[in-house]
This record gives C-alpha cells, sequence and structure tokens, in this order.
C-alpha cells in the first residue's frame, strides 16, 4: 500500500460530478480528507492509476496532483490528522 497526496482545483463550480470525486476518493481502503481540496489516500493503487479513477469526475479545466507522500512530512494540523497520521505512516511509509 502506499499513501498520497490528492490536491486539487475544482473550477466549473457547477460540474454536477464534483461530488462523484470525494465519494470515489473514499472508495479507496483509508483516506482522510485533510484540507479543503486536498485529501490523503491509503491504496494500493499507482498514482496514474488513482488519477485514472478520478479524472472521470473532473471538468477539463480543473486542475489535480498526486503525489506520494513519503516518510518525511510537518505541519499544523487539528489534533485528530495528526492521529490518523501517526497511525497510518508507520504500516505503510517505509523510513
Amino acid at each position: 500500500m502506499r499513501v498520497y497526496s490528492v490536491s486539487y482545483d475544482l473550477r466549473v463550480k457547477t460540474h454536477p460530478k464534483y461530488k462523484d470525486v470525494e465519494q470515489e476518493l473514499q472508495r479507496s481502503p483509508g483516506w482522510y480528507h485533510l484540507l479543503e481540496s486536498t485529501w490523503l489516500v491509503v491504496t494500493g493503487e499507482s498514482a496514474q492509476e488513482l488519477w485514472q479513477r478520478l479524472v472521470t469526475h473532473l471538468h477539463t479545466v480543473d486542475s489535480i496532483f498526486i503525489v506520494e507522500v513519503k516518510h518525511h512530512y510537518w505541519g499544523w494540523l487539528p489534533q485528530a490528522a495528526w492521529t490518523w497520521i501517526n497511525t497510518i505512516f508507520p504500516q505503510y511509509v517505509a523510513a
């Protein structure tokens, strides 16, 4: 399994498929909605496979960035986010 950070900008505010983006992310084996348009996703997929699953729910003018998260991370987040991160990362991310 890998942990990816998925960030997106949804530019067409009335696009009917946008709600499906979140539902598709929640179909992953593990996920955390970290920031307004950023999710951490645990999956066995490659970044490209994850993108292929999500892109059908996006408009052509939207932006999306998927990057694998490695052991080194830092930030200022609510305690619930750190609890999830500290539970998931030792299992899936090698030092």
